[in-house]
């Protein structure tokens, strides 16, 4: 795969370029727990990273591989339940989460760009998609229930735990989807973008368990500049 990725970068002058992008996200979290669908909410958050501009031959098609930390995906979720004791005393439950997620996340675009490349600013498209990996964050949680009148609230406010046991952890680690993005690149090399992410994997720690479903969903609009963008320049590929 490496061999056919560098093959046409070292016989059809490719150039690569690479530069710095971030920017706010919208993210939320689709959310089924033991078989009941919570209500949530888009939250927005913040990412950083790094974008690898690889052009295929003399073409306007390109491979955007990148690197992402992204802060506070998650959601905030809830769920209430009202109903009637033996003794037909009002009685409900109320489980209010919040998930701040730190996640990194590497995407791969498959790019179109318009306009001829080295001499004008031109549009681009892209459809590809991402892996990441849940590597920290917070989880908060607000737990109520009223029984014959009596009312208790458990509440968490600790670091989130990321893995796979249905009765101690809070999200899983891996996460993969598809994306598409629409930008416009200026001829200095900076980039503005538009993009949305659907996510494939489920995110619920019980893997196994149909009444548990996590799925991210997610958009964003980032900026970026890259570096040696001028007609005539190459990347070490000849």
């Amino acid at each position: 795969m490496v061999s056919g990725l560098i093959t046409p970068l070292a016989y059809g002058q490719s150039r690569v370029k690479l530069g710095p992008e971030g920017g706010v996200t919208y993210v939320n979290m689709f959310q089924r727990i033991e078989g009941k669908s919570y209500t949530t909410d888009y939250q927005t958050g913040a990412r950083i990273g790094g974008v690898v501009d690889i052009e295929f031959g003399s073409s306007k098609f390109y491979i955007q591989p990148g690197l992402s930390l992204m802060f506070n995906n998650g959601t905030k979720s809830k769920y209430e339940e009202y109903f009637e004791t033996y003794v037909n005393l009002p009685s409900s439950l109320h489980d209010n989460r919040e998930y701040h997620i730190m996640s990194l996340t590497t995407p791969v675009y498959f790019v179109f760009k318009t306009g001829d490349y080295y001499t004008s600013s031109h549009f681009m498209v892209g459809l590809g998609g991402y892996i990441g990996a849940n590597v920290g964050g917070r989880f908060k949680q607000d737990y109520t229930t009223v029984l014959n009148g009596d009312r208790r609230t458990a509440h968490y406010d600790r670091p989130a735990y990321i893995g796979y046991i249905r009765t101690d952890d809070d999200i899983a680690i891996w996460d993969a989807g598809v994306s598409a993005m629409v930008g416009y690149e200026f001829l200095n090399g900076f980039f503005l973008r538009g993009y949305g992410s659907y996510g494939l994997m489920n995110q619920a720690p019980a893997q196994k368990k149909g009444d548990n479903m996590f799925r991210n969903v997610s958009g964003g609009i980032s900026v970026g500049f890259l570096i040696n963008t001028k007609a005539g320049q190459t990347w070490g590929w000849k």
